[in-house]
């Protein structure tokens, strides 16, 4: 099985369902995909992250996700990179595409190889009080409930949030709790 790393929405929660559905455990292979370049695909069934692309025309930098409330947010080469910090991805290209915020937020699991995890979309954050939470935490919660343990429910509530991102998408209105 292929595993598109989502921009928008983590397939690797149905691992568990297919596992279920089939019987057993299958193997897959994930890839960081967009239209603005190949970013990054695994290397690796036994280790964790996506092994990034550096060498097919794509200039990456990075800000901090702190930093991005700033008026001029500090962009980092990949040189400078942390592990286990999320950081807005910026690329530039080859084909003419310079310093463009992609809006996914991403984390190093490795700075040797450079392997990343997508850990969300800049713009689904949550910043209340300026804690800036991404949707990669918010999924990481949600897996501790019980909800996610029936197949059903988790169905239930991703189709809630697709559903109101739909609508979002259509009307340009956030639905209001």
């Amino acid at each position: 099985m292929i595993n598109n790393s989502n921009r928008e929405f983590n397939t690797w929660d149905y691992k568990n369902v297919f596992k279920k559905l089939i019987g057993k455990k299958i193997d897959s292979i994930e890839y960081y995909p967009a239209s603005e370049g190949f970013f990054a695909y695994q290397d690796s069934q036994k280790e964790e992250g996506l092994l990034i692309q550096l060498n097919s025309g794509i200039f990456y930098e990075f800000i901090e996700l702190s930093e991005m409330s700033k008026q001029d947010p500090k962009r980092i080469s990949i040189k400078n990179v942390e592990l286990n910090k999320n950081y807005v991805l910026i690329v530039s290209t080859n084909a003419g595409l310079w310093g463009y915020n992609t809006g996914d937020t991403i984390a190093f699991v490795s700075l040797n190889p450079y392997k990343i995890i997508v850990t969300g979309r800049y713009r689904h954050f949550i910043s209340a009080f300026g804690e800036h939470v991404i949707g990669g935490e918010v999924e990481k919660a949600l897996k501790k409930e019980d909800a996610l343990k029936d197949p059903k429910r988790h169905e239930d509530i991703i189709r809630e949030v697709l559903i109101d991102e739909l609508d979002f998408v259509i009307t340009g209105e956030v639905k209001k709790m």
